[in-house]
This record gives structure tokens, C-alpha cells and sequence, in this order.
């Protein structure tokens, strides 16, 4: 079995190694390391996301504790609310917290446990792997993004990208990432 190691911070801020086994990810992952591109509706444009078309869903990052103080976080608070709904949802990292706003869908991507902490490639993935099936369920063929997880949490751009072509791929769900 293809186990991972990576590093969680905990409330204490002393790292705990945890493993993580996803067949999945050890194909991307290997995927990545080989150069492969992978294709899928994907289009950046520059401009607000609050901006994106009703019939998109959108997603960002939050922490498990959901404190939302700051950046994109702060704005879907501050707009959409509904902080006690996705307590009650009770979403672990690398899960997916969903609310339904002005008739479209919410994705409340959680990659890390703490808002001072730093969320990991794998949690990312998962918690992108985990927008796909929610977007399948629900029946979603649009989401928007920020440029996820490369605010704030300092992630690498083009990794994160290759990681939504990859999650995405071969799916009717087109995704368009708003920068500003």
C-alpha cells in the first residue's frame, strides 16, 4: 500500500507525521512528477469572483475551526453567513462544507485544522475530490474558485492548478478561477 507522510500542525504547534493512503493521489502524484497535463474545462480570468454568473457554484479554503478573520474568507462570511450550519456539518480537513446561497451552491473547502496552520497538498486534493462528488450529487456544472490556497496559505500556483485539471478531468464540470 502507498502510504504518505505528511505533517499536521496541532493546537500546540508541535508537528505529528500522520499517514494517509489514497490511490488517487499516488497517481497524480505521479502523474505530476512525470510532466503529465491533464485537460479539463479550465479557464482563468481576471476579474471579482463575487462577479461569477448565477449559474456558477463557489468554492474557497476555510480551517477547520472556521474562524473566516480574513481575505475571501471574511467576504463569504460577512455575504453569505451561515457559520452555525457549517458547524453542524461537523467537516474534518480534507472535507467539504456545502451551503446553498441566492440559489447556487457554497463549497467551504476545510484544508487545515487551524487558522493559523498551513494546509497540505493532500488536503487540497481531497478537499477538491470531495467538491466533484458534491458537485455530481447535486447536479453542478459550473464552480468558481480564487486561486485557492495561495493567499494567505502561500501554496505553489501551478502545483494547485495541475491539481484541479486533474481532479476535474473528464468530468462535464467546467471551472473557472477568478483572480484579482
Amino acid at each position: 500500500m502507498f502510504i504518505i507522510q505528511y505533517i499536521i500542525i496541532c493546537r500546540n504547534r508541535r508537528y505529528r507525521p500522520q499517514k494517509y493512503s489514497d490511490a488517487e493521489w499516488k497517481m497524480w502524484w505521479a502523474q505530476y512528477n512525470t510532466g503529465v497535463t491533464h485537460y479539463c474545462d479550465y479557464e482563468e480570468v481576471r476579474a471579482d469572483l463575487f462577479t461569477a454568473p448565477l449559474d456558477y457554484s463557489l468554492g474557497h479554503c476555510v480551517s477547520q475551526d472556521l474562524k473566516m478573520s480574513r481575505c475571501i474568507a471574511k467576504i463569504f462570511r460577512q455575504k453569505y453567513g451561515g457559520l452555525e450550519e457549517l458547524r453542524a456539518q461537523h467537516v474534518a480537513p480534507g472535507g467539504v462544507g456545502v451551503l446553498k446561497r441566492e440559489g447556487r451552491l457554497l463549497f467551504y473547502m476545510v484544508t487545515k485544522k487551524h487558522f493559523w496552520g498551513k494546509p497540505t497538498y493532500i488536503t487540497i486534493f481531497l478537499a477538491l475530490r470531495r467538491v466533484r462528488e458534491y458537485a455530481n450529487l447535486y447536479g453542478v456544472n459550473k464552480v468558481a474558485f480564487p486561486r485557492i490556497a495561495c493567499g494567505l496559505d502561500r501554496k505553489n500556483w501551478g502545483v494547485i492548478s495541475k491539481i484541479i485539471k486533474f481532479v476535474f478531468q473528464d468530468t462535464e464540470i467546467a471551472i473557472k478561477i477568478y483572480v484579482m
